[in-house]
């Protein structure tokens, strides 16, 4: 598959009274965070509730059987009782012969454990949608309009201010680093703070990412800050501070905060402000940026160690409630001397 997968929890402010197309079709721009082209969408249940949403892009027909199995496991990984999949697209074809072999491999996965039931598979253009099974009774020959602004699931998504940018190339935007004209300024700053931070021990380092970390949550970062803290993280020692210190009911606050690093942020200093941002993602559900700052991290360094075990959190569907127990486990490890 050509990107590793990206998961995400459904937002505990949206809920999802059904599973009609129209609803499904209206909220999975904003789990994702961006309208989702040419892409495989897996969403999972537990009774009513909606557990998990999972998007690659669309593959070829030849990895629909590698697809099912992974999405198969996702789903007995997190005690799914029902799934829905849905195929985004422009080739009515390809799309649809992807997805009916996609569900028999499912099904043969399935039969032995009988346990997550596949409710539908759908494929959507943009203006109409067509099932694959008979679980809405719709046509599968003209399709069904649909507006995904319309919908209820939608509305109520909106007034819970959950973003769907227009596309993934515009949340890989959001962590590409800053403008071309900007980076002689901010590579300067940089300069700076690392002529400023020179002389502090590792003790006085940690302290140093506590304070900057807890100012910037208080306040936007300047640019001089943001340099400030990329000079910080690119010390392991000090970055696993700012690690330890994203807890799961503030991690868009750490996202927040990262994520501007990164945009005011030059090459040389963006590793572990990308690591950071893409915990932060990950503790958040933001599945698909947790994505785009592992692909830009490995980039840059495919053997830096937390961006390659960000990508392994990813692919291996690991759920973020992980951190629960993970994250003051580090946090004791990392805070000997300042906790």
């Amino acid at each position: 598959m050509k990107r590793a997968p990206s998961h995400r929890p459904p937002p505990p402010t949206v809920r999802l009274d059904s599973r009609d197309p129209q609803e499904l079709l209206g909220l999975i721009p904003y789990l994702l965070g961006f309208r989702p082209e040419e892409s495989f969408v897996l969403l999972l249940f537990h009774g009513g509730e909606l557990l998990l949403s999972a998007r690659v892009d669309l593959p070829p027909v030849a990895e629909a059987d590698q697809l099912a199995d992974y999405g198969h496991a996702l789903a007995v990984a997190h005690q799914a009782t029902g799934a829905v999949a849905v195929a985004f697209g422009s080739d009515f074809t390809a799309a649809t012969v992807l997805l009916d072999r996609w569900r028999a491999r499912w099904a043969d996965a399935e039969r032995p454990r009988r346990s997550c039931v596949l409710h539908d598979v759908l494929y959507a253009d943009g203006e109409r949608w067509w099932s694959r099974t008979t679980a809405f009774g719709r046509s599968r020959t003209v399709g069904v309009p649909y507006d995904p602004r319309a919908s209820g699931a939608a509305a109520a998504a909106v007034m819970a201010g959950l973003p769907a940018l227009a596309s993934r190339a515009e949340l890989e935007a959001s962590v590409a680093g800053p403008d071309e004209s900007d980076r002689p300024g901010l590579a300067a700053l940089a300069a700076r703070a690392v002529r400023d931070l020179d002389r502090l021990d590792l003790p006085a380092r940690r302290m140093a990412m506590i304070e900057a970390v807890q100012a910037s949550l208080a306040a936007e970062p300047s640019d001089q800050d943001c340099a400030r803290l990329a000079v910080l993280a690119a010390a392991i020692d000090a970055r696993d501070v700012a690690w330890s210190m994203i807890t799961v009911d503030r991690a868009d606050d750490h996202l927040a905060l990262w994520r501007r690093v990164v945009r005011r942020t030059v090459d040389r200093y963006a590793l572990g402000p990308l690591a950071l941002t893409g915990t932060a993602a990950w503790v958040g559900g933001h599945g698909a940026l947790l994505n785009c700052c592992v692909e830009r991290g490995l980039t840059l360094d495919p053997s830096y160690s937390l961006i390659t075990l960000l990508a392994e959190l990813s692919s291996s569907g690991i759920p973020p409630t992980l951190w629960h127990e993970l994250g003051p486990r580090i946090r004791e490890e990392v805070w000997p001397e300042t906790g």
